[in-house]
């Protein structure tokens, strides 16, 4: 749950400019908890999400950020 708030923090000030508030997306972004995302991703290893957030994201800045930082943001995307 630590993991999850700190996460929530972080994508608030990375990720929710492209891919909304609340996950859902916008007209800059794709959702991240609506089906099509969940069709996607889940018979793929997480380890693969990650790699995929580390090197493209945030579409600015593609590999911006601390991996430490990637992680909880991915921990919030996955709470």
């Amino acid at each position: 749950m630590t993991q999850a708030a700190e996460g929530r923090g972080l994508y608030a000030r990375h990720c929710a400019s492209c891919h909304g508030m609340n996950l859902l997306g916008n007209e800059s972004g794709p959702a991240l908890l609506d089906k099509a995302f969940q069709d996607r991703w889940a018979s793929r290893p997480v380890e693969q999400l990650f790699d995929v957030m580390t090197t493209s994201m945030p579409s600015t800045n593609p590999e911006g950020l601390a991996a430490p930082d990637y992680a909880v943001i991915l921990a919030y995307m996955l709470y």
